[in-house]
């Protein structure tokens, strides 16, 4: 694992004075202001999850910020309460989402000071939190590390089956060279399963054996490809579970006299897949 270097921070100060320097006041300049703070918890997150918590650099490149976040959260809930920080980081997921699908989406100007003042608190708690997980894990034993990694890309794994369901998604159909056949989404189920119960029933006393290995890098290499093409399809705003288009819709309820209110969700405007949904009661 290598440490954080002066590079790093030097980084993150050009990430504050860049966010720092927009005008607020402009809609144009707020929404540019959604890409600074992103970069920050992106690369932030990257950082601390490869360096502190030993986590796979190739495969956390490709994830967009919540599951770069579920990921650290699997790792650091043993050191601190992690769900304090969900809602910043659902919120600031938000925002980008709908910039990045809506022309003329507005980001409310205190959402994006809220976020900028809070990021310093949040920038130490993880650093703080990954060196204490850092120092703890130097004790663990080879299996011990190998099954809580194996337990985070299970979880990571299960994540995508109940988000995509039991059908092959959009994002691994097999025009796509890497997802052909078993080696894609169907194997991903079947690997999830195994490896699920060999966590169940792991042994202190049994020494883990090559296909254990092999599994668990068959699995990380599935969940890296689809987590990247899926965010590579949400750029094009096309929908990674059917291939439809993902939508910004607002739909109005109730009475305007009495009790009225607005659903707004972000999502694909053919199946279930939604990226964000909200209900606002005026």
């Amino acid at each position: 694992m290598k440490k954080m270097n002066k590079e790093d921070r030097d980084i993150y100060s050009e990430i504050f004075q860049t966010f720092d320097g927009l005008k607020l006041s402009s809609m144009y300049e707020r929404r540019m202001a959604t890409k600074p703070l992103y970069d920050f918890f992106q690369i932030l997150l990257r950082q601390v999850g490869v360096s502190l918590l030993g986590l796979d650099q190739n495969s956390f490149a490709v994830y967009h910020l919540k599951t770069r976040w579920s990921n650290i959260r699997i790792h650091l809930s043993s050191i601190e309460n992690t769900r304090i920080w969900d809602d910043l980081v659902d919120e600031l997921s938000r925002i980008r989402g709908r910039v990045e699908h809506n022309d003329y989406y507005d980001p409310n100007a205190g959402a994006l000071k809220r976020i900028r003042n809070k990021v310093p608190e949040f920038k130490e708690w993880l650093i703080h939190a990954g060196k204490e997980y850092y120092r703890k894990s130097k004790n663990f034993t080879f299996k011990q590390s190998f099954y809580q990694l194996l337990n985070s890309y299970i979880m990571e794994s299960e994540s995508i089956i109940s988000e995509f369901g039991e059908k092959t998604p959009h994002v691994a159909e097999s025009d796509y060279s890497f997802m052909k056949g078993k080696e894609g989404y169907e194997e991903l189920k079947e690997l999830t399963e195994i490896l699920r119960q060999e966590l169940a029933t792991a042994s202190t006393t049994e020494d883990l054996d090559r296909t254990d290995l092999d599994n668990l890098i068959n699995l990380v290499k599935i969940i890296s490809k689809i987590r990247g093409r899926e965010e590579l399809l949400l750029r094009q705003s096309i929908c990674p579970k059917c291939g439809g288009k993902i939508v910004e819709t607002e739909k109005g309820f109730g009475d305007p006299d009495t009790s009225f209110g607005m659903t707004y969700r972000l999502g694909c405007e053919k199946c279930d897949y939604t990226l964000h949904k909200e209900t606002i009661h005026f």
